[in-house]
């Protein structure tokens, strides 16, 4: 029986395309459709990544390149995207990773706090994702919160404490139009965050 350095180096004496394809074949299977859903839960990448240097620096950019990848998060909490930014950021120049196709689904669940740390970050740019889509029942408060993340990033040149200020009127908006969720201070409850949305 071959010891495992010789089964590694015989499958790198295998044609780079013949390469890629098993790295296809295990990296973006036909179930998934080459979507990838995240969370907390679930950030690790696959284990075939870790096999070996070569394998990761050949691999890793298929994985990225040509799969993509859905961040779940719930009640704006935006760590998830924050930690997703900082490790692409780290694999763009190793791997040459040039787009990564990213879409970021937020609950719904308003939560001012983090919606405004949320903002923050993208205005900062340590965060490159908004949400994309609310599961929500009503468009207009998703189309409220997309007009509020596209002013930020179009208000970068102006330092954070005037752009939160503009962001306030927001709040006012949102929570005469919403019920009043959006003026609410205290962080919701897990028994309000659905099951499969919990951390």
């Amino acid at each position: 029986m071959a010891d495992k350095h010789t089964a590694t180096a015989s499958f790198f004496k295998l044609p780079g395309e013949l390469r890629n394809r098993i790295y296809r074949l295990h990296l973006a299977g036909p179930a998934a459709n080459g979507v990838i859903k995240v969370d907390r839960r679930k950030f690790a990448e696959p284990t075939l990544l870790l096999a070996s240097r070569q394998i990761r620096y050949e691999a890793l950019p298929l994985y990225y390149g040509e799969n993509s990848f859905i961040l779940r998060v719930a009640s704006y909490n935006s760590t998830l995207p924050l930690r997703w930014t900082q490790k692409l950021a780290r694999y763009e120049n190793l791997y040459n990773l040039s787009h990564v196709r990213t879409e970021v689904r937020e609950d719904g669940y308003a939560h001012w706090a983090n919606l405004m740390l949320w903002l923050q970050r993208i205005h900062s740019g340590a965060v490159r994702w908004a949400p994309t889509e609310t599961e929500g029942d009503d468009d207009r408060e998703g189309l409220a919160l997309d007009v509020m993340f596209r002013q930020v990033e179009q208000l970068r040149g102006l330092p954070w404490t005037h752009v939160e200020g503009i962001m306030g009127g927001f709040r006012r908006l949102l929570s005469v139009a919403f019920d009043g969720q959006w003026a609410e201070e205290t962080p919701l409850g897990e028994e309000h965050i659905p099951e499969q949305m919990r951390y």
